[in-house]
């Protein structure tokens, strides 16, 4: 009996042994696999659309089915799709040369991610000017989050390859208190780390599949090789109403207020060599101040006090509008020293939430608004620039 369960003891070691030496293995080619698949999908990926060039990662050819329950003034099924260049509107011309070819480059207000094709206010502002410029091309550039530190990685990558005659910069913020490259703007690059503020393992993940080839191709083929089904709720989306106020003391507004004067100068910098880029590229850049719902007046929807309502816990709309109203007259002065073109829509753009699903983005009215705006002053500014000099040489 002894020898017996001596036999069986040993027998199950050897199993034991077995299933681990079997197991091991099935590891090591998973490992060797993937690392082979990473290699060889990095020299040439047939599927994955992503334009990679040195640091950028666009997506390209991409449509995303967008379903948004709570999320007001904006269609509830919509589809958001990026063109052959990764950018929102038409493929570009076959004869570039012969059109006025215009890119828009900003943050998520400029992309307008939650609005459907043709209702994001760069394809509407095209539409606008099309009979002054009749070959007009246009388009949006925008990336949800991105900084001017994007924005210059995103010109130094691509757009400068692409030469277009005009560039617009909507920016200033998603500027507001950063002195460096993380979060959002990460999100497009490769090679980096993604800090979304989540808990460290949610970031290894982003991080990961940013720049995997492997898991890129996973997630491809899991959620459809060209549609992308996306549901959002109304955690998107926070109404203003007159009892959500925030008192702030003049005292401590004034305090909040210097914090932001040592991030201004470098702030002037990125802006200016975002200008000094395309100049020396032959682009003509514009450059466009930032809008807010809040800030000062009342609502006339709401009738909220826009000044009082609560941004967050320790911001009312009037610390945030002069906050972000620093970045701008930074644009603006140096938009009058360098004799860049400026359209300043914080300024032109009427606060009412008619035009905004919260503190800063556009309901398909506000893209709307926005694109009369921007087309106003740049319609007959491109007929008499770009129209009329070249039709009458």
């Amino acid at each position: 009996m002894l020898k017996l369960a001596r036999i069986q003891n040993y027998s199950g070691h050897n199993f034991l042994r077995l299933v681990l030496r079997r197991g091991l293995y099935v590891l090591y080619l998973a490992v060797v696999v993937a690392i082979l698949l990473e290699v060889c999908l990095r020299i040439y990926n047939p599927l994955n659309p992503r334009i990679k060039n040195e640091k950028i990662i666009l997506p390209v050819s991409k449509t995303y089915e967008l379903t948004m329950d709570g999320l007001p003034s904006v269609d509830r099924k919509a589809i958001h799709t990026k063109n052959s260049l990764g950018f929102r509107g038409e493929e570009p011309p076959k004869d570039w040369s012969k059109h006025l070819t215009v890119l828009t480059v900003g943050g998520s207000t400029t992309e307008c991610f939650f609005l459907g094709d043709g209702t994001d206010w760069p394809a509407r502002m095209s539409q606008r000017i099309h009979s002054q410029v009749p070959d007009l091309w246009v388009n949006n550039a925008g990336l949800n989050g991105h900084s001017t530190f994007g924005h210059q990685v995103l010109l130094d990558d691509y757009l400068i390859k692409l030469h277009p005659n005009v560039i617009l910069f909507l920016i200033g913020i998603n500027d507001v208190g950063k002195d460096k490259m993380d979060g959002f703007d990460n999100t497009m690059l490769k090679n980096t780390y993604v800090d979304l503020g989540d808990a460290w393992w949610k970031n290894l993940g982003r991080t990961i599949a940013q720049n995997s080839e492997v898991v890129g191709l996973i997630r491809l083929v899991s959620r459809g090789i060209t549609t992308q089904k996306l549901n959002f709720h109304d955690n998107i989306y926070r109404a203003v109403h007159p009892s959500d106020t925030l008192a702030i003391a003049p005292t401590d507004m004034q305090k909040e207020l210097a914090q932001v004067k040592p991030f201004l100068p470098a702030y002037r910098e990125r802006v200016m060599k975002l200008v000094s880029t395309c100049r020396q590229k032959g682009i003509e850049p514009i450059l466009i101040t930032q809008p807010l719902l809040v800030g000062f007046g009342n609502d006339p929807v709401s009738h909220t006090d826009l000044a009082k309502f609560r941004v967050n816990e320790r911001e009312n709309g009037e610390l945030f509008w002069k906050r972000l109203e620093s970045y701008n007259d930074v644009t603006r002065a140096l938009a009058a020293d360098q004799h860049v073109h400026l359209i300043d829509l914080a300024r032109k753009m009427p606060k009412s939430s008619e035009y905004f699903y919260d503190d800063m983005h556009f309901t398909e009215a506000g893209a709307g608004k926005v694109s009369e705006i921007v087309s106003e002053d740049l319609g007959p500014y491109f007929h008499a620039k770009y129209y009329v000099s070249q039709t009458t040489r």
